[in-house]
């Protein structure tokens, strides 16, 4: 009888070390993550972008929807330099979204066209005024003062009946994010900008909590 009692108290005792001891649980593996984000003022324009995934490739894309964002996992392999390149094709970017011919009377720091529609056509402050868009002959404009003409930061029409073209401005902005924090960021502004490059070197393990 004492021996089945010493043998249930053991078993019991078993039962209750067994039951109170929990397995231990694996550690998550700790993953660096990168994200490129790529961003437009004018988003009817597509990109062709370049980036280094987590393996230190580059991976090419064309045609990109904006606004465009990738989140990359970085491998044993990658070195720890972040790429990204958008490139804004230049058959969308030297396409005026306004034309026509400056009046015969030129006007200082003006550009009048009687057959102009400036306020209706979507002229807005901070576009830019061509003359010929393969030079860098142009001014901003600063004021939309009528259907037919608008202010300008400098004397571009100045013998009058010459051919003109205008754009928009176009903001390219591009950011890299390592871990949830803002590595690297560029801004560009200007129609004529057709890329923008973000360099950064990480290093991995600078923000790890071993």
């Amino acid at each position: 009888m004492n021996n089945l009692r010493r043998i249930v108290i053991v078993v019991v005792i078993l039962i209750f070390l067994l039951g109170g001891c929990e397995q231990p649980v694996k550690p998550t593996p700790y993953v660096d993550l990168l994200e490129y984000t790529v961003d437009c003022s004018d988003q009817s324009l597509r990109v062709d972008l370049w980036y280094q995934d987590g393996n230190n490739d580059v991976v090419e894309l064309k045609s990109q929807v904006l606004p465009w964002s990738v989140p990359v996992e970085l491998t044993s392999a990658f070195t720890g330099e972040a790429y990204l390149k958008a490139e804004i094709p230049s058959s969308e970017v030297f396409v005026p979204f306004l034309t026509g011919t400056a009046g015969a009377v030129p006007e200082v720091r003006k550009l009048n066209d009687s057959g102009a529609s400036f306020i209706s056509g979507g002229v807005i402050v901070g576009d830019r005024v061509y003359i010929d868009p393969a030079t860098a002959h142009y001014a901003d404009v600063i004021g939309v003062d009528t259907e037919t003409s608008i202010s300008l930061n400098g004397d571009l029409f100045e013998l009058g009946n010459e051919a003109y073209n205008i754009y928009h401005n176009k903001t390219l902005t591009s950011t890299i994010i390592f871990n949830g924090e803002t590595a690297a960021e560029d801004s560009v502004v200007g129609e004529r900008l057709l890329c923008c490059k973000v360099l950064t070197i990480l290093d991995r393990y600078a923000e790890r909590q071993d």
